[in-house]
């Protein structure tokens, strides 16, 4: 008897511990959807489009702009802009995977494509929570599409995710005119 007493005791500390644990990360934050006007972003980077899970070329492109980051040889962030609605299969992407910069001056690698995308009105999503208990890009577009279909709004067929050095993240969906 004594031992499922001390079981007891056990599972409901882990999941005290468990349940502090995840607010601390982050995990009880409301997710918000904003309206922000006039918003233009240059992002610095390589195309990508194929399996995303295993693919050696994707993974040397996200290393190649993160070493740019970590070293400072970009005042920028990690960004990747994910185009939904291109005829590509359910296991496959279609990204542009590199780094949004700030100032107007910046000095690109000769492999890198520079892309502007702007738009009179963005629908954005602010994460601060840690990456561990943050919902995936899945659902964080199923929040945005459910916005935006209550508020009558149509949404262009890309989304951009910048993540930020202290791994917060932020997904701009622009609206179309």
């Amino acid at each position: 008897m004594a031992k499922f007493v001390y079981l007891g005791i056990i599972v409901i500390c882990v999941v005290i511990i468990s349940f502090c644990g995840y607010y601390f990360m982050g995990g009880f934050d409301p997710i918000e959807v904003q309206e922000v006007e006039n918003l233009s972003f240059n992002i610095a980077g390589k195309p990508y489009k194929g399996k995303y899970h295993k693919s050696d070329s994707l993974r040397k492109i996200q290393e190649e702009i993160g070493e740019l980051i970590l070293k400072d040889q970009v005042n920028g962030n990690y960004a990747e802009v994910s185009y939904v609605n291109t005829g590509i299969t359910e296991e496959e992407v279609d990204l542009f995977v590199g780094t949004i910069f700030f100032e107007n001056e910046i000095q690109i690698p000769g492999a890198f494509k520079v892309r502007e995308y702007a738009a009179r009105k963005f629908l954005a999503v602010k994460l601060n929570m840690h990456y561990a208990v943050r919902p995936s890009e899945q659902e964080v577009q199923a929040i945005l599409y459910t916005y935006a279909r209550e508020k009558g709004y149509k949404l262009e067929d890309y989304f951009i995710n910048i993540t930020f050095k202290n791994n917060s993240l932020e997904v701009y969906v622009p609206l179309k005119d």
